[in-house]
């Protein structure tokens, strides 16, 4: 697991004094600096975070500025946005887990069928696609189906069960 470094009591003291959480997103409260009160603190990285610069010059991330708001403790671990939603940092939405439970609860699709843990089924196969998960350390298979639809419905059970509240499926009223 990466190693979480926590900024130094001055620093934490400036986030206390300077940053609050409005809405799930990292804001400011002060006016210094031509800063605008309730305005985002920083900006949106290319993974999609918030990001945010501290008077040391080192980069915090939105979530890990929100969790130490809302708990008053600098996260000694991941946080995993429950939801999916990177800029979603309200308290109900973040955990803390290890490297293992953050990676299970990924929504990312690098295929061509455009579904997770699905892929197009070669050989003798009859059906076009077939499902499978990563979990426990090995790929399991979970069959082979008439169309990418059922063979994602077969994903998201097999997520479910592996991954339990991890699962991005787990969570009522997310489709993906």
């Amino acid at each position: 697991m990466k190693k979480i470094v926590k900024p130094s009591d001055e620093m934490l003291d400036y986030i206390k004094s300077n940053m609050k959480v409005q809405g799930g997103v990292v804001v400011w409260t002060s006016t210094k600096f031509k800063r605008k009160e309730n305005q985002m603190c920083g900006w949106v990285d290319d993974s999609g975070y918030q990001r945010t610069g501290l008077p040391d010059k080192k980069f915090v991330r939105g979530h890990q500025v929100a969790y130490f708001l809302h708990t008053g403790e600098w996260p000694d671990k991941y946080i995993d946005h429950i939801n999916g939603n990177r800029m979603d940092n309200s308290l109900d939405n973040l955990r803390l887990v290890d490297d293992y439970g953050n990676s299970k609860n990924t929504r990312v699709v690098k295929n061509s069928t455009g579904y997770q843990g699905v892929s197009f089924a070669s050989g003798n196969c009859k059906s076009a696609y077939k499902s499978e998960i990563m979990a426990e350390g090995k790929r399991h298979y979970l069959g082979s189906f008439k169309t990418a639809e059922d063979a994602h419905e077969a994903y998201k059970a097999a997520s479910i069960e592996y991954f339990g509240e991890y699962s991005p499926y787990a969570i009522e009223g997310i489709a993906a």
